[in-house]
């Protein structure tokens, strides 16, 4: 997962360095980052042409924990249906913003329609019945470029 991207400066540089290395990896992307001042749609495609996989990482970034049903659901949808427009492809995975996931953000997740949730938890295993409060590992932006293709490749944490 790769979830540091908020510009199109940011898209290029870890584009540049997963293309380097022949990796692909999947964006999880905040939809309130797209726009001229932002992620643009050609960030997009280009990362979706480099075989690439764009998923949602929320619209406003808030911790979904904290929202009623009805704003958790917007959020989600809103995310959701702003990517799929872009890239023409469904989207089933959300990255909760913040790693903030509990059983009722989960059951939300699945109302409207994702298949895959991805929380803060740092494990290598999960469960099935995990599928939507999987867990990952952060890259931040001090992340140097050896650690993270180490860190994909397999030979090492983060």
């Amino acid at each position: 997962m790769i979830n540091v991207i908020e510009n199109d400066k940011n898209v290029g540089v870890v584009s540049d360095s997963l293309q380097k290395s022949r990796a692909t990896v999947t964006f999880f992307i905040q939809t309130d980052h797209i726009g001229l001042r932002g992620i643009t749609e050609k960030n997009i495609l280009t990362l979706l042409a480099n075989g690439h996989d764009i998923q949602s990482a929320g619209h406003t970034g808030d911790d979904l924990r904290s929202l009623t049903n009805a704003q958790l659901k917007l959020e989600l949808r809103q995310s959701r249906q702003i990517l799929e427009a872009v890239t023409k492809r469904t989207i089933s995975s959300v990255a909760y913003p913040r790693g903030g996931v509990n059983s009722r953000v989960g059951e939300q997740a699945a109302e409207v329609g994702y298949l895959l949730g991805v929380g803060t938890a740092p494990d290598r295993t999960f469960t099935r019945d995990q599928l939507l409060r999987l867990p990952s590992f952060s890259v931040k932006a001090t992340t140097s470029e050896d650690a993270l293709m180490k860190f994909v490749k397999g030979e090492g944490d983060l």
